[in-house]
C-alpha cells in the first residue's frame, strides 16, 4: 500500500446508517435513524436530522485533531 493510502485511511471513519418511518397518527410520521461506528461498535439512535449529522460532524471534528 502506498503511504498516501495509509494516510488517507486513517483519516477515514465508516459508519453504518439504518434509517427508517415510524407512522404516529394516520397523517404523521417521523424519521428515525440508528448509526453505528463500525470501529468501536458503538450504536446511537436519532429521531431527527440535525442531532445525527452534529454527531457525526462532532467526531468527525475530533478525529481532524489528531
Amino acid at each position: 500500500m502506498l503511504p498516501e493510502m495509509q494516510v488517507t485511511l486513517a483519516k477515514a471513519h465508516l459508519f453504518t446508517l439504518r434509517v427508517w418511518l415510524v407512522r404516529k397518527e394516520e397523517e404523521t410520521a417521523e424519521w428515525r435513524a440508528r448509526l453505528q461506528d463500525t470501529q468501536s461498535g458503538e450504536v446511537l439512535y436519532f429521531k431527527d436530522w440535525q442531532a445525527l449529522t452534529k454527531h457525526i460532524e462532532s467526531i468527525l471534528q475530533e478525529q481532524a485533531k489528531v
